[in-house]
């Protein structure tokens, strides 16, 4: 050993405990002409936005892949956008005509059911909504849920019973930050 090694042990250590003790990445705002440019064809008002994981996924399904990106709801549909680095722009994955779902529901997990995620059924498809403040959760929080659990109630949507739990793969994924107007 040489006598260099407590040092970078020491160091080592520093690292790890400056890095456990950081804050969570905090999700930014999005653009909102971003957004505005991604829904131009609807002609919608947005009445909910939050950055989500989200993905698409047939009855059944246990663990699939999670886009990063943003849940909208419109006066007419839901949007699940994912935002393109290389030209800074919002693009349109889902779109999901209000009169077209079924019906949506809260699946919760987590030993007080904090953990929660959406789940919209549409023609044969479960959407799933990841909805957090956080930018790497595996699953939405309970507080930004029930704002959207809430706008889903007064656009007239009903409510049923959720599906198995639909996770993403724990090695999944990459977060690409949401741009913030300034």
């Amino acid at each position: 050993m040489s006598s260099n090694s407590p040092s970078w042990i020491a160091a080592l250590a520093a690292a790890l405990i400056a890095s456990a003790c950081s804050v969570p990445p905090q999700v930014q705002r999005p653009d909102p002409v971003a957004i505005s440019n991604a829904l131009a064809e609807t002609n919608s008002t947005v009445r909910f936005q939050h950055p989500a994981r989200f993905t698409k996924a047939l009855p059944g399904t246990l663990n699939t892949v999670f886009t990063s990106g943003l849940y909208v709801q419109s006066d007419s549909h839901v949007f699940l956008l994912s935002y393109w680095k290389e030209s800074e722009t919002f693009v349109k994955v889902f779109s999901i005509p209000m009169k077209d779902i079924d019906y949506f529901a809260v699946e919760s997990t987590g030993m007080f059911n904090h953990l929660q995620q959406v789940q919209i059924f549409s023609h044969g498809f479960i959407y799933v909504a990841l909805l957090s403040n956080t930018p790497d959760a595996q699953a939405g929080s309970k507080e930004v849920t029930s704002a959207a659990v809430d706008s889903l109630l007064k656009a007239g949507v009903k409510q049923g019973q959720p599906h198995t739990r639909i996770s993403p793969p724990f090695n999944g994924g990459v977060f690409i930050p949401i741009p913030v107007k300034k």
